[in-house]
């Protein structure tokens, strides 16, 4: 199902932006695990486990792959086989430590406690993402029509001949990078 949904998801990457789509995901993904905890018949997993989760997880992977790709011009491949290899790595933590509640909380609590920790980290993780492509999105279809691109989240300019040049994805790494120093 994830990837049945993969169109979908593009188009609402593509319309509303990287984190609406993000959200949406972790609400599937959610329902899908609590759903799970109550299911008294294999019918209601094929609903929350099936269709929800497998919806949620398409809306996560579809609108987060294509991240880590933009902040890099060389090394691009080695960084998304960090990132590859650290979902491999998450998904064995995972697999052990829910054979592990299920074995001491039960099934039904082992997927609310997966619903909570996964809802948690995944809104996180959607609050902390960067896209860069929605910036050039926003700048190539017209928003930005001055002689600076402005970089509405944190209200600095990036000078327009430093976009035509092809450093766009650069600059916006630095005022991002600035501004987690300040924090």
């Amino acid at each position: 199902m994830s990837l049945i949904i993969s169109p979908l998801a593009t188009m609402c990457v593509r319309e509303f932006g990287t984190k609406p789509a993000l959200l949406i995901g972790v609400a599937f993904e959610t329902a899908g695990l609590l759903g799970a905890s109550w299911a008294t018949e294999i019918w209601h997993l094929f609903l929350s486990q099936g269709l929800a989760f497998g919806f949620g997880m398409g809306f996560l992977f579809v609108s987060s792959v294509g991240v880590v790709p933009q902040w890099f011009d060389k090394k691009r491949s080695f960084a998304n086989s960090i990132s590859t290899a650290g979902s491999g790595l998450g998904g064995m933590i995972y697999s052990l430590a829910t054979n592990a509640m299920i074995q001491s909380i039960g099934l039904g609590w082992a997927f609310r406690v997966l619903a909570i920790l996964s809802c948690a980290v995944n809104i996180v993780c959607t609050i902390l993402i960067r896209d860069v492509s929605q910036a050039l999105v926003m700048f190539s279809s017209g928003y930005y029509k001055s002689t600076s691109f402005h970089d509405v989240s944190r209200h600095q300019k990036i000078p327009r001949d430093n976009v035509q040049q092809g450093h766009l994805q650069r600059e916006i790494f630095k005022l991002t990078l600035s501004s987690v120093t300040k924090l």
